[in-house]
């Protein structure tokens, strides 16, 4: 009798947080990475980033949205959300309170088989979650060549620096910094 985790970042949150004897086993949660068409990608502007979740605080997009407001002080680019549960009051205030109202575009759901089509126009996923597990978007992202910027969590923390940029969670400043490091450094996006 053993407990399942899809990420050994879960896995470590389990042992320290249930009180259990049982072994807990990780079963990562794989994508068919078929489905999704990989293309080398070099860093041109208008950056596009693109953000794929539904709207809530673990999924904390208001870090993410003020991270992208550094970045677009800096440079040409925009952001794309898919994704449910953004028609509330606080999404268009945050936007524009930080004057990026214009360069961020709300596609709504969108179904699973046109996902490939968002990620093969976009340069960097961004997933600023404060709890993760195997996270499928990242997956579906690095299958399609898209460079990843998110929150030590998950895959993420699984995974490390060697394949995406990595910042704390609820941390705007080093999530921009992260997200500048990979545009200014041709070799680290195209790794």
């Amino acid at each position: 009798d053993v407990l399942i985790a899809v990420a050994e970042y879960q896995k470590t949150v389990a042992q320290q947080s249930l009180p259990t004897d049982r072994e807990i086993v990780v079963l990562p949660l794989r994508i068919n990475p078929q489905n999704f068409h990989y293309i080398q990608r070099e860093v041109t502007y208008p950056v596009h980033f693109i953000h794929i979740a539904y709207y809530s605080p673990i999924k904390d997009q208001h870090t993410m949205f003020r991270a992208f407001a550094k970045v677009a002080q800096a440079i040409d680019c925009f952001l794309t959300v898919i994704g449910s549960g953004y028609d509330v009051p606080a999404v268009p205030a945050l936007l524009q309170e930080l004057k990026i109202t214009e360069r961020v575009t709300f596609a709504g759901e969108v179904s699973q088989s046109d996902v490939p089509n968002y990620l093969d126009n976009a340069h960097i996923l961004l997933h600023p979650a404060r709890f993760e597990t195997g996270c499928a978007v990242i997956q579906e992202a690095m299958a399609s060549g898209v460079a990843v910027c998110g929150t030590n969590v998950g895959l993420l923390a699984d995974i490390g620096d060697q394949y995406a940029m990595i910042a704390p969670p609820q941390d705007a400043d080093t999530l921009a910094k992260k997200m500048m490091t990979l545009i200014d450094n041709p070799s680290l996006y195209a790794t």
